[in-house]
């Protein structure tokens, strides 16, 4: 009976040693992978790369001439734009479409998100104003506001009597500026 006292006792003590160190060993491997699930959810979460903040747009310009007479002066549609990181802003985007004597401004289309005024005095032109400031957005890095354009109508056009169209934000210096002339015969 002390021997089966004696190996009931080994065994239970063999039993104890074993399990604990299962014990140990679990915790050890455990231990990383709950590290790891922590770690996770934050890289998830993550804003996109940022990029160099730079302001820049595709609207431009385009003639039509006939008999090497500037007839029609179209501002195409296009984007101004502003990459960066969220919150870098363009500030105020103005684009001012300069109209020579002789021609008329017609839209494409009523241009969403702009405020267009026409000064009474002055040269002739058509200023539009984007109603909120152009800001790269939380969890974005770039910004875009569409202008559908238009069509300068008429004739006359030359080097001093000329359109010109301007894009300019109160953060980021710069603009176009266009003359048009005629074809080369």
């Amino acid at each position: 009976m002390t021997e089966t006292s004696a190996l009931s006792g080994a065994a239970g003590a063999a039993s104890r040693n074993v399990s604990r160190r299962t014990l140990v060993k679990a915790a050890a491997w455990a231990a990383p992978v709950v590290a790891v699930t922590v770690a996770v959810p934050a890289a998830s979460a993550s804003e996109p790369e940022p990029l160099p903040t730079r302001f820049y747009y595709t609207i431009g310009y385009d003639q039509t001439t006939v008999g090497n007479v500037v007839r029609n002066l179209s501002v195409t549609g296009g984007n101004v734009i502003i990459e960066g990181s969220p919150g870098d802003s363009a500030g105020t985007i103005v684009i001012t479409i300069w109209i020579p004597t002789g021609y008329t401004w017609q839209e494409a289309a009523t241009p969403y998100g702009w405020t267009k005024t026409t000064p009474a005095t002055g040269s002739p032109r058509v200023i539009y104003t984007l109603e909120s400031a152009l800001t790269v957005p939380v969890g974005a890095n770039s910004a875009t506001a569409w202008f559908p354009g238009g069509t300068l109508v008429g004739s006359g056009a030359s080097p001093t009597n000329a359109a010109s169209l301007r894009i300019n934000s109160s953060v980021y210096g710069g603009g176009r500026t266009y003359w048009p002339e005629a074809e080369e015969e």
